[in-house]
C-alpha cells in the first residue's frame, strides 16, 4: 500500500534532494597539519553527454504536487506528466533539444546529437523525478519509471519540428562544420541544434595542416602514388553522400602497414563513430541479425577484421554495401527504417572464397593490397600513436583530397595493380578459376566440352588440391558462374546437354587433356578434318572418306550372366510356452 502524500513528506523530499546536490558540489576540506590526509585531486573532465544530463538535473526544481492543477485524476499520473514537462522546460530554456529518433532519445551536446543508452536514460529519469520531489520509493519503482520513459518518448516526439537533416553534406568537427558542394568547401565555425548531426570528429579543422609522418608511412606501405590516391578515395567514402556500391577491403599479410593504417583511420573517425560487426552477423535473417544491423545506425563506418566463409544472405550483403534503406529493429523496440547508415570496411589476411562465387559481390569489392613487406629494422614502436597525437588534422586534409576525386568522378577507379591482384587472388582462392587456369582455358574460341563431362574432372582437381566437399561448388551453380567469368555456355539445337565454349593457350601441351570418352562428338572427329593435314586422316584413310558413326560415349559392356544364389530354406518359427499350450489343447 502506497504512503499517503502530505505536506511534511513534500518538505522532506525537497530537503533531501537539496542536501544530496550540496553534498555532491561541496569540496572536501583538508587540514594542513594532518600528514595522512592528502588533498583531493582535481576532478577529471567528464564526457560532454554526462555533463549535459547533470546540467539538466541541476536546474530542476521541486514541485508542490498539492498545488498542481490538472485533468489527471491520480497523483501518480500527475507526477509522471509534470516531471517530463519540467525536464523539457529546462531543455528548451537552455536550447538543448531532445529528439526521439528510432525509438531512442537523443539530446544535443553543443556539437552534435548523442543517443542516451537505455540504462542511462532510466537512471536519469529516476533522478529527475526525485529532484521534482517525487518520493524515492515511488520514483525507483519499475512501473513508475517505465511510465516516465514512455512519456518522455511521447512528449519529445512532437517537439522535433525544428530539427532537420543538413541539406548539403558536411563534416562535423569540434570547431565547426565543413560543408562541401559544387562551389567547393565552406567552413562555418558554429554548431546549431537545428541540424540533426549524430557524430563529431574529435579534433579541430585546420586547412593548413600537413602530415609528414603519415606520408612517410604511406611511402613505405604503398610506394605506388596511384595506390595512395586510391586509398584516400576509399577512406573518404563515409563522407561522400552519393551512391557508390563499393566495400573497401584492406588485404595484406603481417608487417605490411595495414594495422597502422587502420589504427590511424579509426582515430580519425573516432571510436564512438565506428561499429565492428562481422559480415556474417550482419547478413543473418533473424532477430539477432536485426540487432546487429541496427548498430550501423548513426555510425560512419563499420570496420571488421574478418569475413566469414558463411554469408547468411547475399542479397542483404549487397543491400548493406549499397546503403539502400533497410528496416531493422532494436532489442525490445519497434522496427524502423534505417537510412544513411555506416559504410562497410574490412581488413583481411586471407580472402574468403565466398566473395568470388557471386559476380555481384565481386564487382562491389574495392581491394587495396598491402604487398610491401616492411623490414624489421624499419618498424617503429608507437608510430601510429605519434601520428594520432599530432597529425590528425593533416590526415583529414589528405582524405579530403580523395573526397575531391570522388566528387569529380562519382566512382572509384581501381589502378592496374589492384586489378592484377584481384585476378591473382581469384585463381588462388576460387576453385573454379583455379581449375580453368590449370587447364589454360580462357573465354572465347570455338573449342567445346560438355559441362556434364567436365564437372567430374573439376571435382577430381578440387580433391587433389585438398579442398573438402563443402568448398567444392555444386554442379547446379557451375553454369552461371562460368557465364559470370565470361564463358559461353549454351545447348546447340541438335543435342540436349550444355557445351562450354573456350579458347586454349598454346602452352597447354604439358597439361593433361581430357579423355576421348569425355569429349563431345565434334571434338572426337575434329582431328580427321584438320585443315593442316595433307588430306589423310589420322586413321590412314583418305580425308574425303565418310565416317559412318562415332558415338560420344563408348558402348556399354554387356553384363555378365550372374547365377542366382540358391535361397536358404526358411526355418520354422520357434514355439513359445503360450503357443505350445494352445497346440496341446487343440
Amino acid at each position: 500500500m502506497s504512503k499517503t502524500y502530505t505536506k511534511a513528506n513534500y518538505k522532506k523530499a525537497a530537503a533531501g534532494s537539496q542536501q544530496a546536490q550540496t553534498a555532491v558540489d561541496k569540496p572536501v576540506e583538508t587540514t594542513s597539519g594532518d600528514a595522512s590526509t592528502k588533498p583531493r585531486k582535481p576532478r577529471e573532465v567528464v564526457p560532454c553527454h554526462v555533463a549535459v544530463l547533470d546540467a539538466i538535473l541541476d536546474k530542476l526544481k521541486p514541485v508542490d504536487w498539492r498545488q498542481v492543477k490538472s485533468v489527471l485524476k491520480t497523483l501518480k499520473d500527475r507526477q509522471v506528466f509534470h516531471t517530463v514537462e519540467e525536464i523539457l522546460r529546462v531543455v528548451k530554456q537552455d536550447n538543448l533539444p531532445i529528439v526521439n529518433h528510432a525509438s531512442a532519445i537523443h539530446y544535443f551536446t553543443g556539437t552534435h546529437y548523442v543517443e542516451v543508452e537505455p540504462i542511462r536514460c532510466m537512471c536519469f529519469l529516476i533522478e529527475a523525478a526525485r529532484r521534482c520531489a517525487v518520493p524515492t520509493s515511488r520514483a525507483v519503482f519499475q512501473q513508475f519509471a517505465g511510465k516516465i520513459c514512455k512519456q518522455i518518448f511521447i512528449n519529445s516526439a512532437w517537439r522535433n519540428g525544428g530539427v532537420a537533416v543538413p541539406d548539403s553534406p558536411c563534416i562535423n568537427l569540434l570547431n565547426g562544420r565543413l560543408f562541401f558542394g559544387k562551389e567547393g568547401y565552406r567552413f562555418e565555425p558554429q554548431h546549431s541544434p537545428d541540424l540533426f548531426i549524430r557524430y563529431c570528429l574529435g579534433f579541430n579543422y585546420d586547412p593548413t595542416a600537413t602530415a609528414p609522418l603519415w606520408q612517410k608511412h604511406l611511402n613505405r606501405a604503398l610506394p605506388d602514388p596511384e595506390m595512395q590516391a586510391y586509398l584516400a578515395a576509399c577512406l573518404a567514402l563515409p563522407f561522400y553522400p552519393g551512391k557508390i556500391e563499393k566495400v573497401p577491403i584492406l588485404y595484406g599479410r603481417r608487417d605490411t602497414g595495414k594495422s597502422t593504417t587502420l589504427d590511424v583511420y579509426k582515430a580519425l573517425i573516432g571510436s564512438q563513430n565506428c561499429a565492428a560487426a562481422t559480415l556474417a552477423a550482419l547478413t543473418r535473417i533473424t532477430d539477432t541479425g536485426d540487432y546487429h544491423r541496427s548498430q550501423l545506425d548513426g555510425k560512419l563506418v563499420n570496420i571488421a577484421s574478418d569475413i566469414s566463409t558463411k554469408i547468411g544472405d547475399e542479397g542483404l550483403a549487397k543491400t548493406l554495401i549499397s546503403r539502400e534503406p533497410l528496416t531493422v529493429r532494436r532489442m525490445r523496440h519497434q522496427p524502423f527504417e534505417m537510412v544513411n547508415y555506416a559504410r562497410l570496411m574490412f581488413a583481411l589476411n586471407e580472402m574468403p572464397p565466398k566473395l568470388f562465387e557471386d559476380l555481384a559481390l565481386t564487382k562491389r569489392v574495392a581491394l587495396i593490397g598491402f604487398e610491401q613487406r616492411i623490414a624489421a629494422e624499419d618498424i617503429e614502436t608507437g608510430f601510429a600513436e605519434q601520428i594520432i597525437s599530432t597529425e590528425l588534422p593533416g590526415v583529414l586534409n589528405w582524405v579530403l583530397a580523395g573526397l575531391n576525386q570522388l566528387r569529380n568522378t562519382g566512382r572509384l577507379d581501381p589502378p592496374s595493380s589492384c586489378v592484377a591482384l584481384m585476378g591473382r587472388l581469384r585463381i588462388e582462392v576460387d576453385t573454379l578459376s583455379a581449375w580453368l587456369d590449370d587447364r589454360r582455358y580462357s573465354p572465347g574460341g570455338s573449342n567445346t566440352i560438355s559441362v556434364k563431362s567436365a564437372y567430374p574432372n573439376f571435382v577430381k582437381f578440387c580433391k587433389d588440391e585438398g579442398y573438402t566437399g563443402g568448398e567444392i561448388p555444386k554442379k547446379r551453380g557451375i553454369t552461371q558462374r562460368l557465364r559470370d567469368l565470361g564463358y559461353t555456355v549454351k545447348a546447340p539445337n541438335n543435342r540436349v546437354g550444355l557445351l562450354l565454349y573456350y579458347a586454349k593457350s598454346a602452352d597447354a601441351g604439358s597439361q593433361t587433356e581430357p579423355s576421348s570418352a569425355s569429349l563431345p562428338l565434334h571434338s572426337q572427329i575434329a582431328p580427321a578434318f584438320d585443315a593442316t593435314n595433307t588430306g589423310v586422316g589420322s586413321n590412314g584413310s583418305n580425308g574425303s572418306e565418310k565416317l559412318t558413326h562415332v558415338s560420344e560415349k563408348p558402348p556399354a559392356k554387356p553384363k555378365a550372366h550372374v547365377k542366382a544364389k540358391p535361397q536358404k530354406p526358411t526355418k520354422a518359427p520357434k514355439l513359445t510356452k503360450a503357443s505350445k499350450s494352445v497346440s496341446r489343447k487343440k
